[in-house]
């Protein structure tokens, strides 16, 4: 015959300025018999008794007059209480502005349970000055491990010192200063409300070896990065849609080649549908070696210092979804190479230095109704047996200095053989 034990619980209400933790008479589980232990030198109350499941519990930051007057000791005794079992902690913190000397740090799957929300209403109130960044790579919020994050939102988040100084044309940055304000890596997760936005970290936001970071319903804004403001690499996943990225560059020493406002590289994916990005020295939507990009519903609004870099920027294998998406004053509109490939139904690329389109070794772009007007150059350039399928886009590809389109024929170029390149338009 089975036995049916009742399901004992504890009702925990934080009392803000007080250590005192008041319960129901009846339940008392958080008396004499449980133990206190340092974690990380920070005490949590450990639960002695099986069974124990505590509610829902809110601590309240502030600067003066509440328990906690630092966001980084909540954090810190927050998940220390998570090694005992998930408990939903949500740390709320008044306006104000607070300097953050270390990582906000997860490698517990139960950092789950730990939310950080500042105001909702106007994330410009609560400001976090990251003053530990440079010379150290270290991050904002780091989720490692497995660790995992259950939400950030309604803050500002401000690198301090990392870069050095931002022009009209570049952005250079202090060595060992490249950490990112988000960095997921391995199988961990970190959830982004809608009220964020990111300043001066070397990446924005890190999805690394497989980590996750959540933002589906966009609202984060990220600007002044050095290689990429959004990056998924090496299987890594951003879901960002309804994003906002820009200024990204590093022209720290000569001929550097970096700054997109969203990547997924090495077999990264990223989805910024919806998305806005501007003012990059190397592109808008970027894939490397076989990293995918959701891009559809995107506004590229032109590169860093004028029209240099691409809206599209495609290489090594990489692909791109990119419909519905309008990229206007860039070098070129997109460029698709090296086996890389991007669908561009429905896009506009328009007012370019250059090329509206322009596709080389081995790349290859397909799109229905694409719009390629008032470029440079060519509306559409092929060459280095790359080829284009591009249906019902004769009569919008017009008005393009260089005429309607170039396509290499075979030839020979040291001593190597080619096949032409191939264009159909419709």
């Amino acid at each position: 015959m089975n036995k049916i034990f009742p399901l004992l619980y504890s009702l925990t209400v934080l009392c803000i300025g007080s250590a005192a933790y008041a319960q129901s008479d009846e339940e008392n589980f958080t008396s004499a018999s449980d133990t206190t232990r340092k974690i990380n030198e920070t005490s949590a109350i450990a639960p002695s008794r099986p069974g124990f499941v505590n509610r829902p519990t809110a601590w309240t930051v502030c600067r003066t007059g509440c328990t906690y007057t630092d966001p980084m000791t909540a954090w810190n005794a927050a998940m220390a209480v998570q090694t005992f079992g998930p408990q939903k902690i949500t740390i709320s913190v008044a306006d104000g502005t607070y300097d953050i000397t270390r990582q906000f740090e997860s490698a517990a799957p139960s950092g789950a349970s730990v939310s950080l929300i500042g105001n909702t209403t106007d994330n410009s109130r609560v400001v976090f000055n990251f003053t530990n960044i440079k010379g150290t790579n270290h991050h904002g919020f780091y989720a490692h491990d497995g660790g995992n994050i259950g939400l950030v939102d309604g803050i500002t988040m401000n690198g301090v010192d990392a870069m050095i100084s931002a022009t009209e044309t570049g952005i250079t940055w202090n060595k060992a200063s490249y950490g990112a304000g988000f960095y997921a890596f391995g199988p961990s997760r970190i959830n982004l409300g809608t009220h964020l936005a990111i300043n001066r970290f070397y990446y924005s936001v890190l999805a690394d070896d497989g980590g996750f970071v959540s933002a589906p319903h966009g609202g984060v804004t990220a600007t002044y990065a050095g290689d990429v403001n959004f990056l998924a690499r090496h299987n890594g996943v951003i879901d960002c849609e309804g994003c906002s990225a820009s200024y990204v560059a590093d022209t720290t020493w000569s001929g550097a080649t970096l700054g997109c406002n969203y990547m997924a590289e090495d077999g990264g994916e990223i989805n910024v549908i919806g998305s806005t990005g501007q003012y990059s020295l190397v592109g808008a939507v970027c894939a490397r070696t076989g990293g995918h990009g959701w891009a559809s519903r995107f506004t590229g609004k032109g590169g860093l210092g004028g029209r240099v870099g691409n809206g599209l920027d495609v290489r090594e294998n990489g692909t791109i979804s990119a419909g519905n998406s309008t990229y206007t004053g860039y070098a070129i509109g997109a460029w698709i190479q090296l086996g890389g490939y991007a669908n561009v139904d429905s896009c506009a690329f328009r007012e370019n230095r250059h090329d509206g389109i322009y596709v080389t070794s081995f790349g290859k772009v397909e799109g229905n109704a694409v719009t390629i007007t008032g470029n440079g150059g060519f509306g559409i350039h092929l060459q280095g047996q790359s080829s284009a399928i591009l249906y019902n886009t004769l009569k919008t590809d017009i008005q393009n200095k260089g005429g309607l389109a170039y396509v290499e024929t075979a030839g020979t170029r040291n001593g190597y053989s080619y096949a032409a390149s191939s264009l159909y338009l419709q």
